[in-house]
């Protein structure tokens, strides 16, 4: 059919050509008398033109519809008495504007043909119906040319009611010559001429009429049928204005993979001066022959499982704008910040009760004969002592977390088909497809043109977008172990080790292992989303690929408060933070971060929505703190206050080596959207 209608294009573009020029001036002609005396009159310099020009392309009305935006032409084929054009009658809203009060629109919205009314004809009835045009005689039509759907149970053969003064369209008409027959015209003071014609002399405001490859096509947005849109996006009368900029704004509620972290504190009810060791590994507890090597009363108070797996609270802000009237492509830009979480941790005794200790694995452990000499010992569990018969103290152990991110990105729609919000959508302005969405065309579906049904001209809207774009995530966490120590030996019984200061020293000693990851790369990924009447559903899945700068900080320091004479200063090191593996690390990775996005809407107004959602996002080659201690130390290098330091043994431990791990991040988030 195209093959053929664009032969019958070179077989009559030379009268074409020459009727061109003709055709101007008789338009011109015709718009002047127009202006003097009024709309709705003719001759038959105008009435050949038309012909002429409904001869030549074949196309009675722009066709508006999703996906397709180029003109479709009708089959050439029909039932007999069936009108060749039909649609749905609505009120134009937008009559203050110069327009006629009724529309007759596609499936989509997109206006067809304005209808004025006449004094014999009462529309009213026929609101959201569909209804044919038996005359169709250009953009502007009267009352008395339509063909009205019945209003009782008795229907002629072919469904259709006549009003009194209307014929139907004979059976075998050929196509194109019902539709140029005379029209009657609408005179209050005389009698109904049936061989009258009339058109509509004066100018549509917004984009011309353009004639393009399949005949006639109303300019404006090609999305939805929509006449009149100029470059900002404004409309002409009774069309749906769509939205440009939308900001987002969500509340964030999520949870975050738990740090693995080593045991950190223990303790025991057995009376030992050794402290609440942990079992040995290979050694059974109660072995009689590993008298010092098991230790059945140790429970470990904290550490040995994640830790800061508690929800997390903060919020994420979106603000986007269509850069083009198609609503193709849109630059978008959010940040989300999720709060700095904490946990804390305090155990400690007085006079030994109870027994808190920071187990530790000992590499090179040893004991002074009665000649003061190191008698070496093969490594083994082992345990420094907060409170016990020797000292009374306490331990803290404090962690933090604080998770923020920000993106910017091109929207790029790939495909936007159907026809959503049609009546349904009107009140809430969805109005896919464009029609006067909040305003503009009553769809005759109650007052303010919704309701809960609207009949088959709703539909879904459903769209693909691409997504490219910039992605930045930050990770900031802190692990710190502080004690707080005081020797207190009451009994005279008890005589102190020769490694431990006078009785009423105290003593703190701080270990802190603090990371950082930042990652900065690029994102894409597909967004895609339904809509229908107030509700819309879409599914966002991206990737982001790119460095993860990765940076680790470790700290150690231990203080001596003597009772009686000046502090010496703070020795470097700690417990499991030594010289060994003391500084800043940094380095670059290579990592991924997929994310999923699931989100329901709900359109409370016309610009506004609720929505809710879930998203989940996995951060691969992550460094956290728990993951940085090394737990195997060499006693020898242990700050000590001596006159007589020990002699450093090697081997050197704790040391440092990266070790990463993968995150999962989940959560749900609640917030609107406003778009204007």
């Amino acid at each position: 059919m195209t093959v053929a209608r664009y032969q019958s294009y070179a077989v009559l573009g030379a009268a074409y050509l020459l009727l061109f020029a003709f055709s101007l001036q008789a338009a011109d002609a015709q718009q002047q008398r127009s202006s003097a005396n009024g709309t709705n009159r003719t001759n038959e310099t105008d009435r050949a033109a038309g012909n002429m020009l409904d001869a030549i392309f074949d196309n009675p009305a722009p066709v508006s519809r999703g996906g397709n935006y180029s003109a479709r032409r009708v089959s050439r084929t029909r039932p007999a008495n069936q009108p060749k054009l039909q649609a749905k009658l609505v009120r134009n809203s937008s009559e203050s504007e110069g327009t006629p009060p009724y529309a007759l629109v596609d499936r989509y919205g997109g206006v067809l043909r304005y209808v004025e009314p006449v004094d014999r004809v009462d529309l009213k009835p026929y609101l959201g119906k569909v209804v044919g045009v038996k005359h169709d005689t250009g953009d502007v039509l009267l009352a008395s040319q339509l063909m009205l759907p019945s209003l009782s149970n008795t229907k002629t053969s072919n469904g259709v009611q006549l009003a009194a003064f209307q014929e139907p369209i004979p059976a075998g008409t050929e196509e194109g010559e019902a539709l140029l027959e005379p029209t009657p015209a609408d005179d209050s003071d005389s009698a109904i001429a049936m061989e009258e014609t009339y058109s509509y002399d004066g100018s549509f405001d917004g984009d011309p009429l353009y004639l393009g490859d399949e005949g006639f096509h109303l300019g404006g947005y090609p999305d939805g049928g929509h006449l009149g849109c100029d470059v900002l996006g404004g409309c002409g009368a009774g069309v749906w204005q769509p939205s440009r900029v939308y900001l987002r704004g969500e509340y964030l509620l999520w949870w975050f993979d738990g740090m693995d972290t080593p045991p950190l504190v223990t303790t025991t009810t057995d009376e030992t001066e050794l402290g609440a060791i942990l079992p040995n590994p290979g050694v059974e507890p109660g072995n009689p022959n590993y008298p010092r090597l098991t230790f059945p009363d140790t429970s470990i108070l904290y550490g040995g499982n994640p830790i800061l797996e508690d929800s997390r609270s903060g919020f994420r802000v979106s603000l986007g704008s269509w850069i083009d009237d198609e609503r193709k492509q849109a630059l978008e830009a959010d940040y989300l910040y999720l709060g700095t979480i904490d946990e804390s941790f305090t155990a400690g005794g007085v006079d030994g009760t109870p027994i808190i200790s920071r187990p530790y694995f000992e590499l090179v452990p040893f004991f002074l004969d009665d000649e003061d000499e190191m008698v070496f010992l093969p490594p083994r569990e082992a345990a420094e002592q907060v409170s016990s018969a020797l000292l009374n103290g306490d331990v803290t152990v404090t962690s933090s977390s604080e998770f923020q991110g920000a993106g910017f990105r091109l929207r790029h729609n790939l495909c936007r088909c159907g026809a959503a919000d049609i009546c349904c959508g009107d009140c809430v302005g969805g109005c896919g497809a464009g029609i006067a969405c909040g305003g503009g065309i009553d769809c005759g579906c109650g007052p303010i043109g919704c309701g809960s049904c609207c009949g088959p001209v709703c539909g879904d809207r459903r769209y693909v977008d691409f997504l490219l774009g910039f992605r930045w995530y930050g990770l900031q966490e802190q692990l710190q172990i502080f004690e707080d120590l005081e020797v207190n030996v009451t009994d005279p019984d008890i005589i102190l080790p020769d490694d431990f200061p006078p009785n009423g020293t105290r003593t703190t000693v701080l270990d802190r292992f603090s990371t950082s990851n930042d990652f900065t790369g690029g994102e894409l990924g597909f967004d895609w989303g339904i809509e229908r009447n107030r509700w819309s559903l879409s599914v966002l899945s991206k990737i982001g690929i790119g460095n993860n700068h990765q940076k680790v900080s470790i700290a150690g320091q231990t203080t001596l408060t003597p009772v009686e004479n000046d502090p010496p200063p703070p020795q470097e090191g700690g417990l499991l933070a030594q010289v060994s593996n003391i500084g800043d690390y940094e380095r670059d990775s290579f990592c991924m971060i997929p994310e999923i996005n699931l989100n329901l809407g709900y359109k409370l107004t016309p610009n506004l929505k609720l929505i809710g959602g879930y998203t989940l996002l996995y951060w691969t080659d992550v460094v956290r703190p728990g993951d940085q201690i090394d737990r195997e130390i060499n006693g020898t290098l242990v700050p000590r206050f001596g006159e007589e330091p020990n002699a450093v043994i090697p081997p050197f431990r704790p040391q440092f080596v990266f070790n990463e791990t993968n995150m999962l991040i989940q959560g749900f988030n609640l917030g609107g959207e406003y778009s204007w």
